[in-house]
């Protein structure tokens, strides 16, 4: 609960949503798929160190993680090839392996994903949410139009 993102999804907007959440006082791995396992999970939070673990660590094959739905990654990037290993390991194609993007500065989130494209191939962070806007320059404080051109990105939103 030491980030945005847990203050405001965790302990607002589930809560308000009525979605049980598991929190756990600090982070444990083999408690992690043990909780998994035992409550039947279907949405899991993480970090991509926690996803690489998943994939790599032997005991998470010990592990029945069958009931997860829905993965979603923050805090760092994440590697497109993490996400589809995730998705090989689990035994489940269709599994949803998402990144996101935001910042404390923006209350947490400013991309999200439009549920109703399911691109399981990428390795972007989604759209830019409604109220905002957004813009990426270069290091001359031009805005960038060409594709896979490096640049910083400018975002504002409401307040």
């Amino acid at each position: 609960m030491y980030h945005a993102y847990a203050q405001t999804y965790f302990v607002a907007n589930f809560a308000s949503q009525g979605v049980p959440v598991y929190v756990m006082p600090s982070f444990d791995f083999v408690k992690m798929l043990t909780h998994i396992q035992r409550f039947r999970v279907t949405h899991l939070v993480a970090v991509p160190p926690v996803l690489v673990a998943l994939t790599k660590h032997p005991v998470a094959k010990t592990f029945d993680l069958s009931s997860l739905e829905n993965v979603g990654c923050g805090a760092a990037p994440l590697a497109a090839e993490t996400a589809a290993e995730t998705t090989r390991v689990l035994g489940k194609p269709d599994l949803l392996v998402r990144q996101g993007w935001g910042m404390t500065e923006v209350t947490c989130t400013a991309m999200t994903w439009d549920p109703t494209r399911l691109d399981r191939t990428t390795s972007a962070v989604g759209e830019i949410m409604p109220n905002f806007s957004a813009k990426l320059v270069g290091a001359d404080g031009v805005e960038v139009t060409k594709a896979r051109t490096p640049g910083e990105l400018l975002i504002a939103g409401p307040g």
